[in-house]
């Protein structure tokens, strides 16, 4: 009797436990929801100086709490959806808080890596700095303006990186960026070009019908999902010692290179450049071709160009025979 009463006694002092906890845990909850409400409810305020505040109301609440952490991240996203082009200040700090807590060296229990981000048709008014961050879900800049300088620098993309139809007015930088998911750029426009120089695309890239004025640079990137550029317009490109890999490999099929080009010591494992024009000078010195035949169809060369110890699979593509091999230089092999 003396144990089934003690028996009885420590349950009863479990249930009372986990009746204290349930209601603390319910208290919690109901806290967080009113805080989460009180900083949307900021966000919609008609005074600038309260809007800021809801920003720091809602990311304060996201470390906080880990169940409340992805509707505050939707929440403002959305916000930056719902005001495209104004409200400068709280759109910076939006875009500010997003970098810091995706930040490679970001706690894992506040980062928000984990999450995708829909920010389609927004203007981007200020300078966005991305530097060493991770997102492992789908980041979507659809038809967004970014008005001022993109830096993706050592960045880890490991879900889908939407770009179709956006506008970069300035410098983007992607220096050894990682892009592990697909990138969707096409239709893409870089007014002052692209910088991604050792970056790696393993999820493979599309950039159809894209233009890149001032120049793209991708020197020493690998592609190693295929990669296509058909119908897409180059102010002068350099793809040198670059690696074209498995899937539609080095594409630019129906391509236009205004400026020189540039595939010094590039390795292709398959190419299409099927109907492209290279306005100005083509350069393939040192270029290995590899895997199936290249495909030079209907290819047009304005201003000649150099294959100088180029290697081919097979014999030599009759429309690269015509660019110029300066005397006593290296001839390309099959």
């Amino acid at each position: 009797m003396k144990l089934a009463a003690t028996f009885v006694a420590g349950l009863g002092g479990i249930v009372a436990l986990t009746v204290a906890y349930r209601k603390q845990r319910e208290q919690e909850l109901r806290r967080d929801s009113l805080r989460l409400d009180a900083a949307a409810q900021q966000l919609g305020s008609d005074d600038g100086a309260i809007r800021l505040a809801g920003v720091y109301a809602a990311a304060a609440l996201a470390d906080e709490s880990a169940r409340l952490r992805p509707a505050v991240v939707q929440l403002m996203c959305a916000y930056l959806r719902l005001n495209r082009a104004s409200d400068g200040p709280v759109q910076q700090t939006i875009l500010e808080a997003i970098a810091q807590r995706t930040q490679r060296s970001a706690a894992a229990v506040r980062s928000w890596s984990a999450y995708n981000l829909d920010l389609h048709g927004i203007v981007v008014g200020d300078r966005l700095g991305w530097i060493n961050c991770r997102f492992d879900g789908t980041v979507n800049l659809e038809g967004v303006t970014f008005q001022h300088d993109v830096q993706m620098v050592m960045t880890e993309f490991n879900g889908q990186l939407v770009l179709n139809e956006a506008r970069f007015e300035r410098q983007v930088m992607a220096f050894y960026a990682r892009f592990n998911g697909t990138v969707l750029m096409n239709k893409t426009v870089f007014n002052q070009g692209i910088g991604a120089i050792g970056a790696h695309f393993s999820g493979g890239l599309q950039a159809n019908s894209a233009e890149f004025r001032q120049g793209a640079t991708f020197s020493r990137s690998q592609f190693t999902n295929g990669a296509t550029f058909s119908r897409s317009k180059f102010d002068g490109a350099a793809f040198d010692h670059c690696v074209f890999a498995r899937g539609t490999a080095g594409h630019q099929s129906d391509a236009v290179h205004n400026g020189d080009a540039y595939f010094r010591g590039a390795h292709f494992d398959g190419a299409n450049f099927s109907d492209t024009v290279f306005r100005a000078k083509a350069w393939f010195d040192d270029a290995e071709f590899s895997g199936d035949a290249p495909t030079f169809a209907s290819v047009r060369f304005l201003d000649g160009g150099s294959i100088e110890r180029a290697t081919f699979p097979g014999t030599v593509p009759e429309a690269l025979r015509e660019l110029a091999t300066p005397e006593g230089a290296g001839e390309p092999r099959s």
